[in-house]
Protein backbone atom coordinates (compact mmCIF):
# COMPACT_ATOMS: atom_id res chain seq x y z
CA UNK A 1 0.00 0.00 0.00
CA UNK A 2 2.98 2.44 0.81
CA UNK A 3 4.22 1.84 -3.38
CA UNK A 4 0.38 3.81 -3.88
CA UNK A 5 0.49 6.11 -1.18
CA UNK A 6 3.56 7.46 -2.96
CA UNK A 7 1.80 7.40 -6.26
CA UNK A 8 -0.49 9.11 -5.24
CA UNK A 9 1.28 11.52 -3.52
CA UNK A 10 3.24 12.06 -6.83
CA UNK A 11 0.21 12.34 -8.38
CA UNK A 12 -0.69 15.33 -6.33
CA UNK A 13 2.14 17.42 -6.51
CA UNK A 14 2.07 17.12 -11.06
CA UNK A 15 -1.19 17.40 -10.64
CA UNK A 16 -1.40 21.03 -8.33
CA UNK A 17 -2.47 23.51 -10.78
CA UNK A 18 -5.71 21.80 -11.92
CA UNK A 19 -9.42 21.60 -9.92
CA UNK A 20 -10.03 18.41 -7.78
CA UNK A 21 -12.68 17.03 -10.52
CA UNK A 22 -9.42 17.05 -13.16
CA UNK A 23 -6.81 15.69 -10.39
CA UNK A 24 -9.42 12.76 -9.22
CA UNK A 25 -9.98 12.27 -12.48
CA UNK A 26 -6.18 11.90 -13.60
CA UNK A 27 -5.68 9.51 -10.25
CA UNK A 28 -9.15 7.79 -10.08
CA UNK A 29 -8.05 4.21 -10.84
CA UNK A 30 -5.38 4.46 -7.95
CA UNK A 31 -7.78 5.70 -5.67
CA UNK A 32 -10.64 2.93 -6.47
CA UNK A 33 -7.59 0.42 -6.16
CA UNK A 34 -6.87 2.03 -2.50
CA UNK A 35 -10.61 1.97 -1.67
CA UNK A 36 -10.99 3.77 1.60
CA UNK A 37 -8.08 5.05 1.80
CA UNK A 38 -8.05 6.92 -1.57
CA UNK A 39 -11.28 8.38 -0.49
CA UNK A 40 -9.42 9.89 2.81
CA UNK A 41 -6.85 10.99 0.44
CA UNK A 42 -9.35 12.58 -1.95
CA UNK A 43 -11.23 14.46 0.94
CA UNK A 44 -7.83 15.30 2.38
CA UNK A 45 -6.85 16.94 -1.12
CA UNK A 46 -10.29 18.89 -1.65
CA UNK A 47 -9.63 20.60 1.64
CA UNK A 48 -6.85 22.71 0.27
CA UNK A 49 -4.08 20.29 -0.71
CA UNK A 50 -1.45 18.25 0.48
CA UNK A 51 1.66 19.55 2.12
CA UNK A 52 4.65 17.99 3.11
CA UNK A 53 3.34 18.69 6.74
CA UNK A 54 -0.08 17.57 5.34
CA UNK A 55 1.06 14.05 4.24
CA UNK A 56 2.98 13.57 7.34
CA UNK A 57 -0.31 13.58 9.03
CA UNK A 58 -2.15 11.77 6.37
CA UNK A 59 0.39 8.85 7.08
CA UNK A 60 0.16 9.34 10.78
CA UNK A 61 -3.33 9.31 10.72
CA UNK A 62 -3.45 6.04 8.29
CA UNK A 63 -1.03 4.55 10.73
CA UNK A 64 -3.69 5.39 13.74
CA UNK A 65 -6.28 3.96 12.27
CA UNK A 66 -4.15 0.79 11.41
CA UNK A 67 -4.12 0.98 7.90
CA UNK A 68 -0.40 1.44 7.69
CA UNK A 69 1.87 -1.38 8.83
CA UNK A 70 5.01 -0.43 11.51
CA UNK A 71 7.51 -1.21 8.56
CA UNK A 72 5.28 1.61 6.15
CA UNK A 73 5.37 3.67 8.48
CA UNK A 74 9.22 3.38 9.17
CA UNK A 75 9.75 3.82 5.56
CA UNK A 76 7.89 6.92 5.43
CA UNK A 77 10.07 8.41 8.24
CA UNK A 78 13.04 8.04 7.13
CA UNK A 79 12.42 8.85 3.34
Amino acid sequence: MHERLDALKQAAFEARDIDLYEFYHHIESELNRLGAVGKIVAKFYQKGGIDDEGWDTLFEALFDAGLLEDSEQNDQEGA
